[in-house]
């Protein structure tokens, strides 16, 4: 299994709780549900503001 981090988000296509793994330079999802990859950059992952991303709930 991959280490990922410690918070959990929605899939923005079917709402499926997904965490992201950061791979390569980018932050890199892939959801069981509706078997989409999801790619995000590391700057946009990590800014608190972004809006794309909705947190689930954190890891406790």
């Amino acid at each position: 299994m991959l280490e990922t981090d410690e918070h959990y988000y929605e899939c923005p296509n079917c709402g499926w709780v997904i965490s992201f793994t950061f791979i390569e330079g980018k932050y890199v999802s892939f959801c069981p549900y509706c078997q989409e990859r999801l790619e995000i950059s590391k700057e946009e992952f990590e800014n608190e503001e972004n809006d794309s991303l909705e947190r689930f709930f954190e890891f406790d």
